[in-house]
């Protein structure tokens, strides 16, 4: 048990491990991000951890969209299913509502769209109800 040897798998990873470096510094604690590019894009696969034998083998298995093993909207699906079945209609009113009504305060054009992005992602209806309240919201400011 030697963290000392351990190598990082991902320049995203932080506190894992074990980590007795500088954990990442004054870097921001998401990466990528829209303020720098990490050192390389993809996650080192060398630093996997290799099969055991064990009544058969143990390995690693993919949880990530990167590796291609996964559907493309597995990401979302958890996101999708709480929004459709664990939030009712006044819950998820609400829930546009706190979004629209803080949305003109990000200055950004670009974090808007790729915000708006993942929320169609997690479901189309999420989005629009976004964008109905954030006109009216607008609207009333003007």
């Amino acid at each position: 048990n030697c963290p000392f040897m351990t190598r990082q798998h991902h320049p995203s990873v932080r506190d894992g491990r074990l980590r007795c470096d500088a954990n990442g510094g004054v870097e921001p604690n998401y990466y990528p991000n829209s303020f720098s590019q990490p050192p390389h894009a993809r996650p080192d696969l060398t630093c996997n951890e290799k099969p055991v034998p064990l009544q058969g083998h143990l390995a690693r298995k993919s949880h990530s969209r990167h590796e291609n093993q996964l559907p493309p909207d597995a990401e979302y699906i958890q996101a999708r299913q709480f929004y459709l079945h664990g939030l009712n209609h006044a819950q998820r009113a609400n829930l546009y509502h706190n979004i629209a009504k803080i949305f003109p305060a990000v200055s950004r054009l670009d974090i808007k769209l790729r915000f708006l992005v993942a929320c169609y992602k997690v479901h189309p209806d999420y989005v629009r109800g976004i964008l109905a309240l954030y006109n009216e919201i607008s609207f009333q400011q003007v």
